[in-house]
């Protein structure tokens, strides 16, 4: 019996071109940020206990430099190589199979991935509040909002985790 969600042939035909389209689309800015980035680079850094449970933290240890642009170019890379995954001979079937159950279980593992990869930028970000001008924390409170697709109840939680350890507004 068939499935009255079933994906059509002639939509999974079109979705397969999309995702193809979507994949080398994301890869050109991969490509593009590579290129054209700078040597630009945060420290990601660590503090441990100076002693047995309840005392102080030390003072941060610096663990190494991640350059901000490739954490940017992993985030399209991330998503043009589910888009060709997806679009490949040998996921192709079981991802429309998955829309016609309406699940696309090949986009949730690629969003908890790249969601990974924003989270440790976004925490990269709060690091250099005191050295960003009121113009440039408005791009990226403006970047944050629209990762969230405009939905601010989606960012509440973060945001109020933020205060809580950093006290700002």
């Amino acid at each position: 019996m068939a499935n009255d969600t079933a994906v059509s042939v002639t939509t999974a035909q079109r979705l397969r071109v999309w995702n193809i389209v979507a994949g080398f689309a994301h890869l050109v800015q991969f490509l593009l940020i590579v290129v054209l980035s700078t040597d630009f680079s945060l420290p990601v850094t660590a503090s441990y206990l100076a002693g047995p449970p309840g005392t102080p933290i030390g003072d941060p240890v610096v663990l190494f430099d991640l350059p901000l642009a490739w954490g940017v170019a992993l985030f399209f890379f991330l998503s043009a190589l589910f888009h060709f995954i997806v679009a490949s001979p040998w996921f192709f079937d079981r991802y429309a199979r998955g829309l016609g159950e309406r699940h696309n279980y090949f986009r949730w593992v690629e969003y908890s991935l790249s969601s990974s990869v924003m989270i440790v930028l976004i925490a990269q970000i709060v690091g250099t509040k005191a050295v960003l001008d009121n113009v440039d924390r408005s791009r990226v409170a403006g970047f944050a909002i629209n990762r969230f697709r405009g939905d601010l109840r989606l960012f509440d939680d973060g945001r109020d985790d933020i205060v809580a350890r950093t006290g700002w507004p």
